[in-house]
C-alpha cells in the first residue's frame, strides 16, 4: 500500500511541477491548518480609502494618495507625501511587518500629520482580511486601535 500512495503523491506533484504551479491539497474545515485568507489575494496596489475607527472611517486628506503595494514579501507605497518601504510576512490573516523606511521629503503640516498617523498605524499592524473588494488591515499598539481600509485602484479604460 506504501508504494502506491507515494506513486499517486508523486505524480500529483509532477502534475503540478508540469503545470507550472505547486499543487495544494484542500483540508478539510475542521482541521487546525485552516486556512483563513490567501496572501495571495494581498499582491498588488491598493489606495487607502479610510483609517480609525470602523463604523467612522477618516479619509485621506483631499489632494493626497495613500497607497500599498504588495509584491513577494516586500510592501511598498505613498504615504500621502514620502514613499515607504518594508518587509512582511502573512499567514491565516495575520501580517507582521518589518521596521518601515521612508524617503524624508519635507511635507506641510496637515499632510505630515496624516502620513505619521498612517505610518505608526501600518507599523502596528497585525492582521488583514480581504472583505470583497476591499483589504482591511488591523492595528493595535497601547495608544491606538483601528483599521486601515484600501480598495484596489479604479483602471481608466483606454490608459495603461
Amino acid at each position: 500500500m506504501k508504494p502506491i500512495v507515494i506513486i499517486l503523491v508523486s505524480g500529483l506533484t509532477a502534475i503540478g511541477i508540469w503545470q507550472g504551479r505547486q499543487t495544494a491539497i484542500a483540508l478539510p474545515h475542521s482541521t487546525p491548518f485552516d486556512i483563513a485568507q490567501s496572501t495571495d489575494d494581498l499582491q498588488g496596489n491598493w489606495t487607502l480609502v479610510g483609517w480609525g475607527n470602523p463604523d467612522n472611517l477618516t479619509p485621506p486628506l483631499a489632494d493626497t494618495e495613500i497607497t500599498a503595494q504588495f509584491e513577494g514579501d516586500r510592501l511598498t507605497g505613498s504615504a500621502g507625501c514620502n514613499n515607504y518601504v518594508t518587509s512582511y510576512a502573512a499567514s491565516n490573516g495575520t501580517l507582521a511587518l518589518d521596521p518601515i523606511a521612508s524617503t524624508r521629503r519635507a511635507c506641510p503640516s496637515p499632510i505630515s500629520d496624516q502620513e505619521n498617523q498612517y505610518l505608526t498605524a501600518l507599523s502596528n499592524i497585525d492582521a488583514y482580511a480581504i472583505e470583497g473588494d476591499r483589504l482591511v488591515l488591523s492595528y493595535e499598539s497601547e495608544e491606538l486601535s483601528g483599521v486601515l481600509v484600501f480598495e484596489r485602484p479604479v483602471a481608466i479604460p483606454g490608459l495603461w
